[in-house]
C-alpha cells in the first residue's frame, strides 16, 4: 500500500512490510503528506486518498478512503510473544509489579 509505505507509524510500517512480502506493488501517489495524529493523505489518479484512524476505533485499525469508493477498515492484531507469560512470572518472582504503558486505545491493549 503506497500510503503506508510513506508513513513512519508502526501500523503503517507493518502493513507496508506485509504487502511487500506478498509482492504487492505500491501505487504511484502525488502530493503525499503525513499529518501527525491524523494519518496519511495523497492524490491517486486525481482522487484524494487517505489512510487514517477510523472514527470510534476501539482496536488497532486504519481506514483506507478513496474519493467515490466505500471506506475500507483494516484491523490489526498483536500476538503475545511466546515467552510473555514466563517473563511476567519471572518478574513477579522478583517482586517486580508489571503494568502496560501504551499509546494505543484501551481496547487495543486489553
Amino acid at each position: 500500500m503506497a500510503l503506508a509505505s510513506h508513513s513512519r507509524h508502526p501500523l503503517s510500517r507493518g502493513l507496508a512490510d506485509a504487502l511487500a512480502a506478498r509482492s504487492i506493488a505500491a501505487a504511484v501517489l502525488t502530493e503525499v503528506r503525513e499529518e501527525a495524529g491524523e494519518g496519511m493523505f495523497a492524490r491517486w489518479h486525481g482522487q484524494t486518498v487517505s489512510l487514517h484512524r477510523p472514527d470510534g476505533a476501539a482496536a488497532s485499525a486504519v481506514a483506507l478512503a478513496i474519493t467515490g469508493l466505500p471506506t475500507q477498515v483494516i484491523t490489526f492484531a498483536d500476538r503475545l510473544r511466546p515467552d510473555a507469560i514466563e517473563a511476567l512470572a519471572r518478574f513477579a518472582s522478583l517482586g517486580v509489579e508489571c503494568t502496560i504503558l501504551s499509546g494505543d486505545a484501551p481496547g487495543a491493549v486489553m
